[in-house]
């Protein structure tokens, strides 16, 4: 289920909201003080599996952050 990042602009207290996709984020409201205007912001995602078992299985390709060759000698 989706994870959407929020700020609330009365008492700037970042939260989180999470809901299905095709579920209204209308009528979101702040839990620390129950404030209405709210704004949605950018936040990070993570992708479960893909890169452990890239690590795991030495892929051969590098990633940006490192050097080696091959995933099985990063220590990231």
């Amino acid at each position: 289920m989706p994870v959407y990042d929020y700020r609330c602009n009365r008492c700037a207290k970042p939260f989180e909201i999470r809901c299905g996709i095709k579920d209204s984020r209308k009528g979101v409201r702040c839990p620390t003080c129950n404030g209405r205007d709210v704004t949605q912001t950018l936040g990070s995602f993570t992708a479960l599996g893909l890169s452990s078992k890239r690590k795991s299985r030495g892929s051969g390709s590098s990633c940006s952050s490192c050097s080696k060759s091959s995933c099985s000698g990063c220590s990231h």
